[in-house]
């Protein structure tokens, strides 16, 4: 007699044993309690899944077959680079050198952007960059060549001593400057004194007086006057008259002899032209 699955209806309790045979029905398989947990996961996970998915089902994206073989071809190529094995990342030499100005400049070029500022060329840049950048090479190659500009041999070892032989040791020289008298002639002497005892005669004579003075010749006077000076006199009164006159011009006149009667006749000549 077979068992009403549909109408869930039982045998009756003699007919049972019958049914389940010589075998025990309550035996659970091998392995069952092993993967028991995973598959309950699983029976979760699929029905969550059918709650959530649509009604018209998964639609398979725009292109995605066209583009399948590169992805698939992209995937290969990243599982390889990851199967082999490399040494690691690598600093560059130098990296910690550096890094503490690539951090400054980094931070600088985000504020100015941060600031909004942006970067100009200056005028008339590009009209003078061909001459700037000859100029340029110009200075680096001039700064790669050798110098050459050399120092003698020995120059600065005897540096000090040529310093000291210009200066220190150097003697002095005093030049000395000469005086030269404006007048040699001991005539023009005597003339001079004449001239200046004829200006004091002259006013002398042409002061104005109350008296009645019978006038007489000046000339006449004059020559009595002078007459009756020494030589030795006139010639040590020209002499302290001259004394420490400075000239800048040497004047040559004809020596003449000197006598009382040489002097005598000069003031005579002298007194009768006036």
């Amino acid at each position: 007699m077979t068992v009403d699955i549909e109408n869930k209806e039982w045998p009756e309790d003699g007919k049972l044993p019958e049914l389940a045979g010589k075998a025990n029905p309550f035996v659970v398989p091998e392995g069952y309690f092993d993967g028991l947990d995973e598959r309950i996961m699983a029976a979760i996970t699929i029905d969550e899944l059918k709650n959530s998915m649509p009604e018209e089902g998964f639609l398979v994206p725009e292109g995605y077959f066209n583009e399948l073989a590169s992805n698939i071809q992209s995937r290969i190529a990243v599982e390889e680079l990851i199967d082999h094995e490399e040494a690691g990342f690598e600093l560059p030499a130098g990296y910690f050198d550096e890094l503490n100005a690539n951090i400054q400049s980094r931070i600088a070029v985000e504020e100015a952007m941060e600031a909004g500022e942006a970067f100009e060329v200056p005028a008339g840049y590009f009209e003078t960059l061909t001459s700037q950048i000859e100029s340029r090479v110009f200075v680096e190659e001039a700064l790669s060549t050798d110098e050459v500009f050399t120092v003698p041999d020995g120059y600065f070892e005897q540096l000090n001593a040529k310093i000291l032989n210009k200066t220190v040791t150097q003697e002095t020289v005093q030049r000395k400057g000469g005086i030269i008298r404006l007048m040699r002639s001991t005539a023009f002497k005597y003339a001079t004194a004449a001239c200046f005892v004829l200006v004091a005669g002259a006013g002398f004579m042409f002061w104005p007086s109350t008296n009645n003075v019978e006038p007489i010749n000046a000339s006449d006077y004059l020559h009595k006057e002078l007459s009756t000076v020494p030589v030795d006199d006139l010639q040590k009164y020209i002499q302290a008259s001259m004394e420490g006159v400075d000239v800048q011009h040497t004047v040559a006149i004809e020596d003449l002899p000197v006598s009382e009667a040489a002097f005598t006749n000069a003031l005579q000549e002298y007194a009768e032209m006036q």
